[in-house]
């Protein structure tokens, strides 16, 4: 998860015909003000939001070895392919979009 290139913002633009009143640069900023590993004030990791009463906000929580579980029985993930933990917020998007482009969800 980085922050968005240029390019992509201007696609954001055409695609869903909106008019961004921030710059490109304030937008690059916020996103890492909000979600930077180092220093974001929202993490995105699920763990860190959704855990049992009986646990706490953690790395690698259950949320993250539910998600690994998920995406192995799906067939498109294995250790090799990310480096992020499973349950990072930009891997759940990346399966999010592999379920829609191949229509595996339900409507």
């Amino acid at each position: 998860m980085q922050e968005p290139a240029d390019e992509t913002l201007i696609q954001v633009t055409d695609i869903f015909e909106i008019k961004f009143r921030d710059s490109s640069n304030e937008i690059k900023m916020d996103f890492s003000y909000l979600f930077s590993e180092t220093g974001g004030r929202l993490p995105p990791y699920e763990s860190l939001y959704n855990y049992p009463l009986w646990d706490k906000p953690r790395l690698w929580g259950i949320a993250a070895e539910e998600l690994r579980g998920l995406y192995q029985s799906a067939g498109i993930v294995s250790e090799e392919e990310f480096t992020l933990i499973a349950d990072h917020l930009s891997v759940e998007l990346f399966f999010m979009g592999y379920l829609i482009e191949n229509d595996l969800i339900e409507q």
